[in-house]
């Protein structure tokens, strides 16, 4: 019972799985049944196959309503394609007679149009007429259509050439873009070996005009030129990395001006302190001075050379103020034994041909005998010596073979005595 409820309330169930036309014998079927049945028993009939008979049939019409609809859609476009035939045979009628009464007047007076057209001795005619005008329809439209073609065929050419013509601008604006960024490279890496001449050779008015051209192409290319340069700024804007390298040339040729100054000094009779003080300045250099160390390679080789010039004065002065220390007498008070060569030698490479109390070299050194703290020989300048408040001795002093230090002392006491 819960599947007849079912299929009443919620689709069909006892057609289910049952193809139209199974579905309609079955429901003759259980019609002639239901028939005989109520025949026979009219009361049993009636409250027993009169339900079930309703219930099999609102099924029915379940099962069979997409084919119901389906007929009824037929029927519709049946009747539609009618209509429209019937009013297609009377536009043609119309058609017919509006031609036969433009060209055959006469005739129509003599046999006039019926109901059915199609049996008038003027239909033939006209419908001849009809393929001629067809034929030349046809003709007019493929005349058309080929036109249409060769006209889209043209169309198609011409933007084919327009595309191509377009693509050959395109390459040869590439082309020329690229030849040009190729001319402006290779202008770009002469001007920066140019800079780099300029920067080589200090040529300032050179280094301004050039680098002004290299920061136009790139920083980068700027940098490439200048980065060789510790001295000059690495980052920042161009203009403040154009303005450090402007003013490191100018140091570098200020420091060029200064050796090229020391170098016109230096003469024969130049004092190897002179020699010395330079030396000095070279290896302790301070802001803005000279050193071997430099960035700049001109320098570097004018300071090269300035050392080899002055190592090779000081060479010959060296020699000539050792042996003109070793030579004078002792700056020592009168009656003072003279030290042996041994001893000045040993004292010389103590102080390294220096002053013990300046520590600086000088054209006029001599050796003295030094008693605080423990008595030894010292070499030492004029200068200090003065300030030391001894003398020369007047003349040279017999040397003897003794010990220098009891000889010392010995004198030493000789003019306590006297005192």
């Amino acid at each position: 019972m819960a599947s007849e409820i079912t299929g009443l309330f919620g689709g069909p169930n006892f057609f289910a799985g049952v193809g139209d036309n199974d579905a309609d014998l079955m429901m003759i079927c259980l019609s002639v049944a239901s028939a005989i049945f109520f025949l026979y028993e009219p009361y049993c009939g009636f409250y027993c196959c009169m339900p079930v008979w309703v219930l099999f049939f609102i099924d029915y019409r379940y099962k069979t309503k997409p084919r119901r609809v389906k007929s009824q859609k037929e029927e519709a476009r049946r009747l539609r394609n009618r209509k429209k035939a019937a009013e297609r045979r009377a536009a043609k009628k119309q058609r017919f007679e509006k031609w036969a009464l433009q060209n055959h007047q006469e005739i129509l007076k003599n046999n006039p149009i019926g109901v059915n057209p199609n049996s008038h001795l003027l239909w033939p005619a006209w419908h001849e007429e009809l393929e001629e005008k067809r034929k030349m329809h046809l003709k007019r439209r493929a005349a058309e259509k080929q036109a249409e073609a060769e006209r889209k065929q043209k169309q198609r050419q011409k933007l084919k050439l327009k595309r191509q013509k377009e693509k050959e601008t395109l390459e040869k604006a590439r082309k020329k873009a690229a030849e040009k960024r190729a001319a402006s490279a290779k202008r770009a890496k002469a001007n920066q070996e140019r800079l780099r001449v300029a920067l080589d050779t200090l040529d300032k008015k050179a280094v301004k005009s050039k680098m002004d051209l290299v920061s136009k192409h790139s920083k980068k290319a700027l940098l490439e030129v200048t980065s060789k340069y510790a001295s000059i700024r690495k980052s920042g804007p161009i203009d403040e990395i154009k303005s450090s390298t402007l003013s490191r040339v100018d140091a570098w040729i200020e420091q060029i001006d200064f050796i090229n100054n020391l170098n016109d000094g230096i003469t024969k009779d130049s004092p190897i302190e002179d020699f010395y003080a330079i030396e000095q300045a070279i290896e302790n250099p301070q802001e803005g001075a000279i050193s071997r160390y430099s960035d700049h390679p001109v320098i570097r080789l004018k300071i090269k050379n300035l050392e080899k010039r002055i190592s090779s004065r000081k060479e010959k002065l060296e020699r000539k103020r050792k042996e003109e220390a070793f030579s004078r007498t002792m700056i020592q008070t009168r009656d003072v034994p003279n030290a042996t060569l041994n001893r000045k030698e040993k004292a010389w490479k103590t102080a390294d041909g220096m002053c013990v109390r300046c520590e600086s070299p000088s054209s006029h050194m001599g050796f003295y005998w030094d008693v605080y703290p423990e008595l030894q020989l010292v070499l030492i300048c004029d200068d200090c010596a003065s300030k030391e408040e001894f003398v020369h001795a007047d003349g040279p002093v017999e040397q003897v073979e003794s010990d220098l230090a009891d000889d010392f002392l010995k004198s030493l006491g000789a003019g306590k005595g006297k005192k």
